[in-house]
């Protein structure tokens, strides 16, 4: 079963004509509390940001508020407005759930069935507000400097327990090249059932973004778990337009097809 690495983290700018000046590159690094790690960039230029990982692209347009997610291994890509993501990403979900259901012993299906239809009617319907008005933003009384940045440090608290810890530099600031407040708009449409999605509703939030850039953040999980972020390189450089478009030999699917196209291996790519 193959699963959709949604990445909400990396930023990207794009140009108006050929090469534009002034874009952002933002290089970070992801940890856990087993040591793994993994890498992500940000690229943000004229209202245009892409988050890129391993596996995956996603590039927000706020010119037209659109998005697309490219999926390299599949040689395809996603395009539409943050409705047509969330109904998609149900489609996809209720097409895997049905596999899943067909497959099980015949007696066993209609019980399977009502637990799954109970479930996407939890899913379409979840109210955050509650969760959102939990949480607060306190401020770690803490200044000091990580990789030649100075910080000063924050923390998410919901029911008195810690959430997540960030620390922010003014020193640069990559976000004014976007509409912040219209990027946190379209984040929150897209993943309206995250914790981090109800945190950007917070207007003292929202400053904090539109005037600096979190440098590392720590965010809690249960048992002890964590994943840490943080910004190892920021550059100021051009961008050529074409990178925030996906790739001209990559085909537009449904996210429904994604789950049902092949893996394309590194050895079928074709030799440059």
């Amino acid at each position: 079963m193959k699963y959709l690495p949604w990445i909400w983290i990396v930023f990207l700018l794009l140009s108006a004509a050929g090469t534009c000046r002034g874009g952002w590159v933002i290089s970070e690094t992801n940890r856990d509390n087993y040591g793994n790690k993994s890498s992500q960039s940000t690229f943000i230029q004229q209202n245009q940001i892409r988050f890129e990982n391993a596996s995956t692209i996603t590039i927000f347009n706020l010119n037209d508020s659109t998005l697309t997610i490219v999926f390299p291994t599949l040689r395809a890509y996603w395009h539409g407005v943050p409705a047509e993501l969330i109904t998609g990403m149900f489609d996809a979900f209720e097409v895997q759930l049905q596999t899943l259901i067909v497959e099980l012993p015949y007696d066993q299906q209609p019980v399977y069935q009502q637990m799954y239809d109970s479930l996407k009617v939890r899913m379409r319907h979840q109210d955050t507000s509650t969760v959102t008005n939990r949480m607060t933003l306190e401020r770690i009384d803490s200044a000091m400097k990580i990789n030649q940045f100075k910080v000063d440090g924050y923390r998410i608290v919901m029911d008195r327990v810690t959430k997540e810890e960030f620390w922010m530099t003014r020193d640069v600031n990559p976000y004014t090249e976007v509409d912040i407040h219209l990027f946190i708009e379209m984040n929150n449409r897209i993943n309206p059932y995250s914790r981090k999605g109800t945190t950007l509703n917070s207007l003292e939030y929202i400053n904090l973004l539109s005037n600096g850039l979190i440098v590392k953040s720590k965010k809690f999980g249960q048992n002890g778990h964590f994943i840490e972020t943080e910004v190892e390189n920021v550059k100021q450089t051009p961008i050529p337009i074409d990178f925030f478009y996906p790739p001209v030999n990559y085909r537009k699917v449904s996210l429904v097809d994604v789950f049902n196209l092949p893996t394309i291996e590194a050895d079928d790519y074709p030799k440059k």
